[in-house]
This record gives structure tokens, sequence and C-alpha cells, in this order.
């Protein structure tokens, strides 16, 4: 199973918190296997429709001990996030 939980909720009216948003896509496997990149999951990204033009989008895979930089970054993410460290 997963836990999730929502980042920064989008509140309707322009404030400066609605732009802070974490691009980063970052998938980690077991603290084994992680992967990154563009990875966009859209019709627009796989030259589906022609919404941008030709797109060319890339994702890397990386496995042992530098998966665990990754899992590091979400790690911090994720507690801040929730408020359980500042």
């Amino acid at each position: 199973g997963i836990n999730a939980h929502k980042f920064n909720k989008v509140i309707p009216r322009m404030t400066v918190a609605y732009n802070n948003r974490d691009h980063r896509k970052i998938l980690v496997i077991d603290g084994q296997i992680s992967y990154t990149g563009g990875i966009n999951l859209a019709d627009e990204y796989i030259n589906h429709i022609e919404r941008f033009g030709h797109w060319k989008d890339s994702g890397i895979r990386i496995d042992g001990p530098a998966t665990q930089a990754f899992t590091r970054l979400f790690l911090m993410n994720w507690y801040i996030n929730r408020g359980e460290i500042s």
C-alpha cells in the first residue's frame, strides 16, 4: 500500500503560494531503483496530439546507492509538507 498527502492545496484565487509547486518527477522503488526526468504523462508529450509540436521527453533509471539521494529528497519534502519538520 501507499500513503498519499496533498502538496500545497490550490486556492482558487491567485496568491503567492499558487506557483509554489514541486515540478520534480521522482519515482523510488524499494529504495533500490529510481527514475527521474521529463516523464510527462499526457498525449501532448508522446506526440499523440500536436499541441506543442514534436516533443521529445526523456528519463533515466538509477540503480543502487545513488537512489538514496532521491529517497532523502522525497522524505525531506514529505515531512516538511506534513508539518513534521520546518
